[in-house]
């Protein structure tokens, strides 16, 4: 059944990115290399089931890059959110892009504009305290 080998490799993704981005956020090491070799073998039939395991690569390989190896990631840029929660998640990480890249001008609207929002969020408390830490900086 191609379908339900399809299936496993979305949950397969899926899982494999969770793990990824809960060590990346928690400052845990872990085995990228790894991980980015399990999900490249995955060879769904169906396209748009390849197109969402694609857009899970791109998305570790780019936060890998800007959160832990401080490099400027072009895909970030690009993301355009889909509904009110990723449009902060995908603020956050695109400010905190434009900081590695340093473009602080950019960097510091994204953050301004994710501070004025709820302080449930992670996101907009990080936004808060880099505004609070660089706003004699300006």
């Amino acid at each position: 059944h191609r379908f339900r080998g399809d299936m496993w490799a979305l949950k397969f993704s899926m899982y494999y990115q969770i793990y990824a981005l809960s060590k990346l956020f928690s400052g845990q090491d872990y085995d990228f290399d790894t991980v980015m070799t399990y999900l490249m073998v995955l060879r769904p039939k169906q396209k748009v089931i390849k197109q969402i395991i694609d857009e899970r690569i791109a998305t570790i390989k780019s936060l890998q890059d800007v959160v832990k190896n401080k490099k400027y990631s072009e895909f970030l840029d690009h993301l355009s959110p889909d509904n009110e929660l990723e449009k902060i998640i995908f603020g956050y990480y695109q400010a905190l892009n434009a900081q590695v890249s340093g473009n602080e001008e950019k960097a510091w609207r994204n953050y301004l504009t994710l501070s004025k929002l709820d302080d449930d969020f992670y996101y907009v408390r990080e936004a808060k305290r880099y505004i609070e830490e660089n706003k004699y900086v300006r």
